[in-house]
Parts: C-alpha cells; structure tokens; sequence
C-alpha cells in the first residue's frame, strides 16, 4: 500500500514563494554578470573596432585607387567575412584545412553531449542542425547517466580513503577535523589530475596559448 500525501495549501504557498525568490535571484544574477562583462569587454571591443574602422579606410581608398566601385568593396568585406564564419580562409594561396574531419566532427560530438558548447565548429545546414537536437536529447541523458554512475564507483575508493584517515588519525584528531582532511585531500587529487597536469599537457600541445588559459577552459567548460 503506497500513502498519498498530498502537499497543503500552506506548502503549496511556501514552495511557489522560494520558486519566485530563487527566480528573482537568478534574473540579478544574470543582470550582475552581463553589466560585468560589459565593464570587461566593451574597452577592448571599441579598440578593435576603432582598429578595423582604420585598416577598412585603408582598404578602401586603396582598392578605389585601383578601380573598385564602393559597392564591389562592401561585396568584398562581406563575401570575405561569411566564408572566415564557415571556417574557409586562405592565405598567401593556402586553403584552411576541411573543418569537417571525422577528427573535429568527433570532437564536435564530444563537446555537445558533456554540454561543453565550445563553440569552434557548429553544423550550418538544416539537416545538421536537426541531427544535432536530436543527437542532444539522446546523448546528453546518457552522458549524465554515465557520469552518475561513475560518482557513484568513486564514492567506494573515497570512504576507504576516509576509513584510513580515521584508523591513522582518529586517536589524534576529532571526526570533524579528519572531514576536512578528507576533503582536502580530494580536492587536491581533482585540482591536479583534472587542471593543472591537463592543462599543462595542453600547454606542450597547442604552443600558441598559454597555461593559465588552458586553465581556465579546463576549469569552466
């Protein structure tokens, strides 16, 4: 016999009140963090923008000396900028490799279904863009059942772990102190094996970025 309890008109009330606060939380949060990104990033975009306002006036008087309608450079700019969007750029006559190789198509995949997004390579045409919203519904359930699963495997080396301090410290220190060893001791594993060695690994492979940003991406994708 399964008891139905049925929530009161009180709990009801409660629960929809700390919806609407979380959610009015929610909403100043996101309001702090675009203003902050603004203050951030606003200085940086108006140089560049001023940089390339300068280097398209060079262009263009350039290009008009040579011949070039107003009209054929704007063609131009704008030709140029949808093709560097998709990916396709040439320079000094060499093509940009394909950027859809099994290699960045896997690892398209790999980033979707963790729900990273990193966003360097995104499907264009309509069918790519179907498959992808399925491919979520069906991958991204999955990984978070795997990765429930695994939490569950590591809680087993973990309370040996905690067992062993307790049979090493317990005459020494209080329960709540060999917690905080614990602990620690743990985070300090997942800081090393998950970001620092990662990200210098990183750091030897891709020469053009350096630790601190391989840090960062590891620590917030």
């Amino acid at each position: 016999v399964i008891d139905r309890i049925e929530a009161s008109p009180w709990q009801i009330r409660e629960t929809n009140v700390r919806l609407a606060i979380g959610l009015v939380v929610l909403f100043f949060y996101l309001l702090i963090g675009a203003i902050v990104f603004v203050q951030i990033e606003s200085s940086n975009e108006e140089n560049d923008m001023e940089a390339y306002k300068e280097f398209r006036t060079n262009w263009n008087r350039l290009l008009k000396e040579a011949g070039f309608k107003e009209t054929d450079i704007d063609q131009l700019f704008t030709d140029i900028r949808i093709m560097a969007l998709k990916g396709i750029w040439t320079e000094k006559n060499v093509t940009t490799e394909p950027i859809w190789t099994f290699g960045q198509a896997f690892f398209f995949v790999g980033a979707l279904i963790s729900t990273v997004g990193y966003g360097r390579v995104s499907p264009r045409t309509r069918e790519g863009k179907f498959f992808t919203i399925i491919y979520c519904l069906i991958g991204i359930p999955m990984t978070l059942a795997l990765l429930s699963a695994l939490v569950v495997r590591l809680k087993k080396p973990s309370a040996w772990l905690r067992c062993k301090l307790n049979a090493r410290l317990g005459h020494l220190f209080h329960d709540s102190q060999i917690q905080v060893f614990h602990l620690t001791f743990v985070c300090t594993l997942l800081l090393l094996f998950v970001f620092i060695i990662p990200s210098y690994i990183f750091t030897k492979i891709e020469t053009d970025w350096d630790f601190w940003m391989h840090f960062s991406i590891a620590l917030f994708h």
